[in-house]
């Protein structure tokens, strides 16, 4: 294994230096690579029990059939790598195409980390138990939604009241426009109690997070998550925030955006005191900008919405992740798309919004010493001490032409941090 570990390019922060092609260790700064440079992908970060992480998402390097795999990392907390695996059906290195998700630590120091795995044209939710050493239990996966043709595992939710929720999109084949939210409950031993599927007719639906909720009714879920009104090319998308009670059935379902002619989409949702907040993208201004709302879940209604653009003439925002503060802001990730003729790029950027969404500061992070200009996109933000220690970014970065995971630990100011 090639291990990224690098500290290797120079941050967009500090505006107005000579941009060169940068290399490994030739910078102080804390900015971790996780893989072997062949095709990486970010999508969750787990604080693991012994103050490190669990890095999960996908990769290509590390199998004969150069098929995409489930990928998981587990690092200290200093972003150092104590073990990688790569997860299939059968094997590590089975025909399967596999991807891990999100992950939970549960009592006994294990993982669970679901995903999909499709097989034979098939794909379903695919859930692994992994020990501490990054070992499956029981050697294999445990599938579930098997009876329809097309499911993808996006969420798993420890449950306050015992068992999990485990949360996807659903369809009936492979290539179908037509998808819906699909929820599935299992207890502790992972049997299957229900399976409901939850939508829109003929419209593609899509889930960014769950959160389990205890409310004045009890136990129940909020979804976030993004419809798309009609199946004509030219449909517009809404946010769209739903609550589910225990047993998966929707009390309500907020739609943004659905009397406008924009497009909104939803990226995650998140507790602010008896609130919460969503924060994703909207195009009401032409060019994509950050989207924030926050809601009221008790009674389902919305306190306010807010239109957040990071930088003037700066391309296409997007806002991917938001944690509160403790001086009562928020932090947010996101990332920022530039179009020069027929070149794109993008960086990650962390945005500091004051307690009104206010712009105090934004930095980007991404490659662009490089031939081909970089691909650099944010997964994930962490507030350490409520700020006041400085932020976590995961993220997906270019490197040597190819995408690697990525973890970059910032100061209060969004500076990154010397090794």
């Amino acid at each position: 294994m090639m291990k990224l570990a690098y500290s290797f390019f120079v941050l967009l922060i500090f505006a107005g230096c000579a941009l060169q092609d940068a290399q490994p260790n030739d910078t102080n700064q804390y900015v971790k690579f996780f893989g072997n440079a062949n095709d990486e992908q970010a999508n969750a970060i787990l604080p693991t029990t012994d103050g490190g992480y669990l890095l999960i998402g996908s990769t290509k390097s590390f199998t004969t059939t150069n098929t995409e795999k489930a990928y998981v990392t587990k690092a200290d907390a200093n972003g150092n790598v104590q073990w990688f695996k790569t997860y299939g059906v059968t094997s590590a290195d089975d025909a399967s195409i596999t991807v891990a998700r999100s992950a939970i630590q549960i009592a006994n120091g294990n993982f669970l980390v679901l995903g999909e795995a499709t097989l034979n044209d098939t794909t379903n939710f695919a859930l692994y138990q992994i020990d501490g050493d990054g070992n499956v239990v029981g050697g294999v996966p445990q599938q579930f939604a098997i009876s329809t043709k097309n499911d993808q595992g996006f969420y798993i939710t420890q449950l306050a009241n015992g068992g999990y929720l485990l949360s996807g999109i659903t369809s009936s084949t492979v290539n179908s426009t037509s998808r819906d939210l699909k929820l599935i409950k299992i207890d502790d031993a992972g049997n299957t109690i229900f399976e409901r599927s939850e939508g829109i007719s003929n419209a593609p639906d899509e889930i960014t997070n769950v959160i389990e909720v205890t409310t004045d009714k009890g136990q129940d879920f909020l979804l976030s998550g993004t419809i798309k009104r009609g199946d004509a090319a030219s449909a517009f998308t809404d946010l769209v925030v739903v609550r589910a009670t225990e047993n998966g059935l929707y009390r309500f379902a907020i739609p943004f955006g659905k009397f406008d002619n924009f497009n909104q989409q939803a990226s995650q949702i998140t507790a602010f005191g008896k609130d919460f907040i969503i924060v994703g993208t909207t195009d009401a201004n032409t060019n994509k900008d950050v989207y924030i709302v926050k809601v009221d879940v008790e009674v389902g209604t919305v306190r306010e919405e807010h239109i957040v653009v990071p930088g003037q003439d700066n391309g296409d925002e997007e806002g991917v992740a938001i944690e509160p503060t403790a001086d009562g802001g928020f932090i947010v990730a996101g990332t920022r798309t530039f179009v020069n003729g027929t070149a794109t790029s993008s960086k990650a950027f962390l945005m500091k919004l004051d307690a009104n969404f206010g712009v105090e500061w934004v930095k980007e992070y991404g490659d662009i010493g490089k031939d081909n200009t970089g691909l650099n996109s944010a997964r994930f933000v962490q507030a350490i001490d409520g700020g006041a220690g400085g932020y976590l970014l995961l993220g997906t970065f270019t490197f040597a032409n190819n995408q690697v995971i990525g973890l970059v630990r910032t100061d209060s100011q969004g500076n990154t941090l010397s090794k």
